[in-house]
């Protein structure tokens, strides 16, 4: 449903989707456990159709699921000098150096993305990147293919 879009994107750009590598159900769902809260079904939809590679798209970022439990600390510790910390529904789905972008799980099933990049002003909280998440994939798609 979601994911739709971002796969014909990807097709049109020459993405041959035989190098997508999903997530199985299991995976998702253990993930979720973890997490103790049910995940937004666009990033559900990811997971489940190149949750653990894309091909060349995305890389060299973090962001496929061996990365999760790793990408969700390293933005802790990344905010821990500014006395900030995350949401505490926040998602990490991509770090990339001393950036992150993440969601908020309750807020629907395409929610916007939040970006942080080291020595951000975060006295007026976090800041919205990108209305939905899949809006940050459609434009991640057109910088790196």
């Amino acid at each position: 449903m979601y994911i739709e879009r971002v796969v014909a994107r990807l097709v049109e750009q020459g993405v041959d989707p035989q190098e997508f590598q999903p997530c199985s159900e299991q995976e998702v769902q253990e993930l979720e456990r973890q997490l103790e809260r049910r995940l937004p079904l666009a990033y559900r939809e990811f997971l489940l159709t190149m949750g653990h590679s894309a091909g060349e798209v995305f890389h060299p970022d973090d962001c496929f699921y061996e990365d999760l439990p790793k990408i969700q600390r390293l933005a802790a510790i990344l905010l821990k000098p500014t006395g900030a910390s995350l949401p505490d529904d926040a998602f990490v789905f991509l770090y990339a150096g001393y950036q992150f972008l993440f969601f908020r799980t309750s807020e629907g099933d395409d929610p916007p993305a939040y970006y942080y990049m080291e020595g951000d002003d975060l006295s007026s909280g976090f800041q919205q990147q990108y209305q939905h998440y899949t809006d940050f994939l459609m434009l991640a798609i057109e910088e790196h293919v």
